[in-house]
């Protein structure tokens, strides 16, 4: 398992420095301040975690020690591409109490169903960190489903990277979560999947933003008559308008 954890780290290491690079070639850092911070975390957080993978004692330490702060960090880079696109909206009191219950729904779920089915097999403090684990990848896959939903029914359709942003972390959090329900129901019986599950779930997150970054920014299509000319051309058919009435009189 030593030698598989260390290979999963180097490709999502790897995977890491590349959007980074991306970010920083389509001159990104700015505008995704947040997703940049994080990336930075995460790749210091998984080059500690590939020093400390020979000793399994230490990499549980590192490995939980360095979560709190990823999961945060998270939060807060899929919050500032939603803020993006929604912002004017979001100070509309109907919009902000929608999303607003839409997230407590999600987290009163998340509890509901980590207290009927705790994970088997498991001692206090692992049970509490995989059901807190379990409620904010709830959480962030309502968000991410909440997002798309969204942006459909309001016809936004121009905010293509942070709609990758967001893909990312709604399939990284949606995938994970099925190591919860694997340790729920059998315990440690199937126990090295329900822990390469949340691996491989965060590299197919990365391989999302990297296809999103590789991808030139969609352009919507310009309208074929500026305003000016509309105008003009509005005026010339009430002018041919009015003539016909002239001559009917």
């Amino acid at each position: 398992m030593q030698p598989l954890t260390a290979l999963s780290l180097v490709l999502t290491i790897t995977l890491e420095a590349a959007i980074l690079t991306l970010l920083y070639r389509r001159g990104l850092c700015a505008r995704f301040r947040w997703f940049s911070i994080y990336l930075v975390y995460a790749l210091a957080e998984c080059c500690l975690r590939l020093v400390v993978s020979g000793n399994p004692h230490r990499y549980f330490v590192v490995y939980w020690s360095t979560e709190v702060l990823d999961v945060v960090l998270t939060v807060v880079a899929v919050r500032e591409s939603f803020l993006h696109i929604f912002w004017p909206k979001i100070r509309q009191r109907w919009f902000k109490w929608g999303f607003l219950s839409a997230v407590t729904i999600a987290c009163l779920y998340a509890t509901w169903n980590a207290w009927a089915h705790p994970p088997q097999q498991a001692d206090r403090v692992i049970t509490l960190i995989l059901d807190l684990e379990f409620a904010i990848g709830t959480l962030i896959s309502i968000s991410g489903l909440l997002y798309f939903g969204l942006i459909k029914l309001f016809g936004i359709w121009e905010h293509q990277r942070e709609s990758g942003v967001i893909l990312g972390f709604t399939m990284n959090a949606s995938i994970a979560t099925f190591s919860w329900i694997t340790r729920s129901a059998f315990g440690t019986r199937f126990r090295v999947l329900s822990e390469w599950i949340p691996a491989l779930a965060y590299i197919v997150a990365e391989a999302t933003w990297i296809r999103e970054l590789l991808r030139p920014e969609r352009q919507l299509p310009q309208p074929r008559r500026t305003l000016e000319q509309m105008n003009q051309a509005l005026e010339a058919y009430l002018e041919i308008l009015q003539r016909y009435r002239r001559r009917a009189r």
